[in-house]
């Protein structure tokens, strides 16, 4: 992959302006008649400081902030209609003021809990591009700055972040007790685990802050947003290593053969990281295209990954019960019920994960409720992540039998009946170290050494080449 595509694409998120400040000082340039400046969630007794000036010395140009009534009303009115209600002075919005003095100054307290719209009409005849220097502050009582909708949203994260602490000390605790253990994929678990625990933290500081000071920097705000899509792209990569069969059929993977995995996973995440800090414009929805694209490849990658697993540890699994042994008590079977596990689980995940960007729509004035939503689905998985592929004495999701002896028909379809009991005398139950048949799916793994489990001090290898003579010599004897 070239570096510089990939610095670029990291780039470009330094070169967008956030639009979370509430505290904000800017110059805007437009020639709309009418044009919301933005809304803000007040609790009863917040305040409004506004100032505004303009280069124009137009007589006709209206500034307004308006409850949600009132911009219902004026939002359904044609533009035209509302300046004429401007020149009787039959005023829609109770706090309507002339700009014509310049600057312009706007100050009130809010008397009852809702959300006020600000904005801007001009009535004009010569329509032309007028520059607004503006300067606002918009603060609920107690000192408090976020927006109705956000004010949840620092104690959310602080609980979350202290539930996943829980959650990582349980993790380490469960790694001492069996250091002497080491599997590849419980390393990038480890990772994720607690990149998510640090950025819950990190977004608990954020909104902490914003909520006292009202406005953050853009590196701050670059920093954490940066940070975010570093963890959602390892957090898919591992959902995308997990379906892959990394450590449980695979013991690693070449850049080529997962180099479309990690492109479509970045594609995401950079689109989705534009479109939270542009929000609802041009460059934002082409993103969300490109966002919602991305989620449809790498579910179907999801989805073909674990299936084709599916399919082969099937077939493997009637060549074990030809073999007279019962598949339900071998590492094959638990293989197979973690890849049908693990295909409802994403399926679950990802229709939820849709559910709540839908949500985002209908919870406009609250946004918080759709982040809680999130980081709850998110929490669900990473449990049943972490319980599945924890470390044990003997896990066998991560035990490679060795290879038995003999001819067997491969089988031409799948095995589609599995006994949930051993209700068959003629099979015996398995026992740790007794071989197993394999169905040779994947020619590569034959060819080269395979490394499931590995011991501290000393790797445990197993060379299927060497295994077969080792077992031909034993059968000879």
């Amino acid at each position: 992959m070239d570096n510089r595509f990939i610095l670029s694409l990291f780039l470009l998120l330094f070169l967008i302006s956030p639009t979370f400040a509430l505290i904000d000082d800017y110059e805007l340039k437009t020639s709309n008649q009418f044009f919301r400046l933005t809304t803000f969630g007040f609790q009863k007794g917040g305040t409004i400081d506004f100032e505004a000036t303009i280069n124009s010395d137009g007589q006709n140009i209206w500034f307004m902030a308006c409850n949600e009534k009132e911009y219902t009303t004026l939002s359904e009115k044609k533009q035209e209609e509302a300046c004429v209600n401007m020149g009787s002075e039959t005023f829609i919005c109770e706090s309507t003021s002339n700009l014509e003095k310049s600057p312009f100054q706007f100050n009130k307290t809010v008397q009852e809990e809702g959300y006020q719209y600000f904005v801007f009409l001009n009535c004009e005849n010569d329509l032309q591009t007028i520059t607004y220097k503006l300067k606002y502050t918009f603060m609920n009582p107690n000192g408090q700055y976020l927006s109705l909708g956000y004010i949840p949203l620092p104690p959310i994260y602080l609980v979350f972040a202290i539930v996943w602490v829980l959650m990582v000390i349980y993790w380490f605790i469960n790694w001492f007790r069996h250091l002497n253990i080491k599997i590849k994929l419980h390393k990038y678990l480890t990772f994720v685990v607690i990149a998510k625990c640090v950025e819950l933290f990190i977004f608990y500081s954020y909104w902490k802050s914003l909520s006292k000071n009202g406005v953050q920097n853009n590196t701050t705000t670059y920093v954490v947003y940066f940070y975010d899509g570093v963890y959602d792209f390892f957090f898919y990569l591992t959902l995308l290593f997990i379906a892959k069969g990394y450590s449980i059929l695979k013991p690693t993977f070449s850049f080529k053969e997962i180099k479309d995995v990690v492109l479509i996973t970045m594609l995401l995440v950079v689109s989705s990281k534009i479109e939270a800090l542009t929000g609802l414009n041009i460059l934002g929805f082409i993103c969300l295209l490109v966002m919602a694209i991305s989620y449809f490849v790498i579910i179907r990658m999801l989805f073909q990954f674990t299936n084709n697993h599916i399919d082969q540890l099937k077939r493997q699994l009637a060549l074990i019960r030809e073999a007279h042994i019962h598949p339900i008590t071998t590492p094959v079977y638990s293989k197979y019920v973690l890849f049908q596990r693990y295909k409802n689980s994403i399926f679950v995940y990802f229709l939820l994960t849709i559910m709540v960007y839908v949500f985002k729509i209908f919870f406009e004035k609250s946004p918080w409720f759709p982040i809680l939503a999130q980081i709850c689905v998110d929490f669900f998985l990473f449990v049943g992540i972490g319980l599945t592929f924890r470390l044990r004495k003997f896990n066998q999701l991560f035990h490679e039998p060795p290879r038995m002896q003999g001819t067997f028909n491969q089988p031409t379809e799948g095995y589609e009946a599995i006994d949930s009991e051993l209700d068959d005398d003629n099979l015996q139950e398995w026992i740790q170290g007794m071989p197993l048949p394999r169905w040779d799916h994947d020619e590569e793994i034959n060819e080269e050494n395979v490394v499931m489990i590995e011991n501290i001090g000393e790797e445990k290898k197993i060379d299927l080449g060497q295994q077969e003579n080792q077992e031909k010599e034993e059968i000879n004897k």
